[in-house]
Parts: structure tokens; sequence; C-alpha cells
């Protein structure tokens, strides 16, 4: 895969998050870094995070539900529940499970919900590259 194909893999997660929940009053924050993936130090992969605090109409869970059939049908094996170290209420879909590492590629998403915010964390793919060739942080 090229830079811009894992970004746009990990921005079609982001998409189906913004679907969800709406597409207003997010901060955003990316860059890249070395592959964390164990045989693969020489790689390189995109990091992705977003955050939104609003006050959500809904239960944390019916976002939840919603946002791991669309990471379904996207190919991701997300699990999701409620998150137990949390006291606001909080939903978590992750894929891998959370604290569960990163995919067989590298790669790892999550968003977690709660009644008054979300936080979305992704890493792409790793894939061959030079930091030195990619792009400054944006955020």
């Amino acid at each position: 895969m090229t830079p811009d194909e894992v970004k746009e893999t990990v921005l079609g997660y982001y998409a189906d998050v913004r679907a969800a929940l709406g597409d207003d009053a997010w901060s955003e924050m990316s860059s890249w870094g070395t592959c964390q993936l164990d045989g693969h130090r020489d790689d390189v992969q995109w990091t992705f995070a977003a955050q939104r605090f609003i006050e959500l109409p809904m239960t944390p869970k019916s976002y939840g539900e919603q946002i791991a059939a669309a990471w379904t049908d996207r190919g991701l094996e997300p699990s999701a529940g409620e998150d137990e170290g949390s006291t606001e209420g909080s939903y978590l879909v992750s894929d891998p499970p959370f604290l569960a590492g990163s995919r067989s590629d590298g790669g790892f998403t999550q968003i977690s919900i709660d009644p008054r915010s979300a936080l979305f964390r992704a890493t792409s793919a790793c894939i061959p590259g030079r930091l030195a060739d990619m792009e400054p942080p944006q955020g």
C-alpha cells in the first residue's frame, strides 16, 4: 500500500464515526511514525486522532453499535461494549479488542464514546517508507 492508501483507509473508519456522531466540532491530529510492529522497524505508519466534546442526544451504545456495524462492513472485526474503566457510561469499539495490541499489519482502530464526548484513534498498517519522506504532523 502507498502512504495515500493507508491514510485513505484510516479516514474511511473516521468517516463512519462522523456519519454516526456528526461532522462538526472535531479536533484532529495526525502524524507519521516508525512502525511499532516487531520485524517492521524500518517501516512507517500513520497515526490519526480526533476528539469531539458535545452533548449526545442518544446513548453511547447506540452510536457505538452503528460504528461497529460500519467497521464490520469495511472488513474489521471490532469488539464493542461498555468501557469498564469509565464511570461516565462510556462505550468502546475497538479493532483489535481493547488492550490486545495491534492487527497483524500493525493497524489499530478505536472509538470511545461517552454522553458528552468522543475520542477516535487509529494507526494505519505498516508500510515501507522513511519518516524523512513523509509530511510533517498535522493538528
